[in-house]
């Protein structure tokens, strides 16, 4: 059975190809260990793969509401407060 929190809306598949990221790409990138942040007065779920250099984040309720391409290690530090 598919895990709902990894459920990609209508929005965020149209918002991948807008991105050149594959569906099955995104589904790699959330199957990594994610890592908690706060921005813009939420706390989030990141993750990345350093490795395609994808990064998605969830709200805490598990909608997925970011999609970047092309993140590196530097970006994913500030993120995590320059751990």
């Amino acid at each position: 059975m598919a895990d709902k929190a990894n459920d990609l809306t209508n929005h965020a598949i149209q918002r991948l190809g807008q991105r050149g990221v594959s569906e099955e790409d995104a589904r790699a990138v959330l199957g990594r260990d994610p890592f908690s942040y706060y921005h813009d007065d939420q706390w989030k779920l990141g993750y990345w793969d350093p490795k395609s250099k994808v990064f998605v984040a969830k709200t805490i309720d598990g909608n997925i509401n970011t999609v970047m391409t092309d993140v590196d290690q530097a970006y994913i530090n500030r993120l995590q407060g320059g751990r």
